[in-house]
């Protein structure tokens, strides 16, 4: 039995072998409470996520949709539909972006 979850289609070419690569995007997220977070700095998971092929990660191909909704709902939006920044406070960090 096979580990590996299914993520729906890829956010760049939309085909669905390989689609193994989360990729955080500094937007929020379309649904609330479904995407990535920081304990450090206090964000809730209120971040965008998009998740990529092995293909597209390599050759560097842009994102046309991020995540809506959980990742493992397999729902999507246009990446243009973001409009919201959403970024780590980096002062909390102790790094600057």
């Amino acid at each position: 039995m096979s580990d590996e979850r299914d993520l729906g289609r890829c956010c760049s070419c939309e085909g669905t072998h390989g689609v193994h690569y989360p990729v955080l995007l500094e937007k929020k997220a379309p649904v609330p409470g479904t995407g990535w977070g920081c304990g450090e700095c206090d964000l809730p998971d209120d971040g965008a996520v998009a998740v990529s092929c092995a293909a597209c990660i390599e050759e560097h191909r842009p994102l046309r949709f991020a995540v809506r909704g959980p990742v493992l709902g397999k729902g999507r939006i246009r990446i243009e539909e973001l409009r919201e920044d959403f970024r780590h406070d980096t002062g909390r960090h102790g790094w600057s972006a």
